[in-house]
């Protein structure tokens, strides 16, 4: 259980990669700091290589996150956001547009193409 959380079961997906994206930002009042984190499938995301977001500015300065790709091996996930207070004692972070998209990897036969490509020119680089 987490506090300060809210989730939603997701369903619809195709086993593969994907990433989150939504937009935040911190509410507005006195020293307060909110840092949220997201979760798939009880998997925490990472964005840039860190395990949670600072949402900034106020009133209508939303921010829009991406998260790095992660893999999804079900049908249906469970989506959760939670937001840990980091100082002031009336925290808040509002999230907006939340949406999950599968990223899109070559093929093998994509990449042997890419790779013959790249061979042919360094061979005719190489005989100048």
């Amino acid at each position: 259980d987490f506090p300060n959380s809210i989730d939603q079961v997701v369903g619809g997906f195709v086993p593969g990669q994907y990433e989150i994206s939504f937009y935040a930002e911190q509410r507005d009042y006195s020293d307060s700091q909110e840092i949220l984190s997201a979760y798939v499938g009880g998997v925490q995301l990472t964005f840039g290589g860190q395990t949670s977001v600072t949402p900034v500015g106020s009133g209508d300065s939303w921010t829009l996150y991406t998260s790095d790709a992660f893999t999804v091996s079900g049908t249906s996930e469970d989506l959760l956001f939670e937001g840990t207070a980091t100082q002031g004692n009336d925290d808040a972070a509002f999230l907006a547009d939340v949406s999950m998209q599968q990223v899109a990897t070559p093929e093998p036969a994509t990449l042997l193409l890419m790779g013959s490509g790249l061979l042919a020119v360094a061979r005719r680089l190489r005989k100048k």
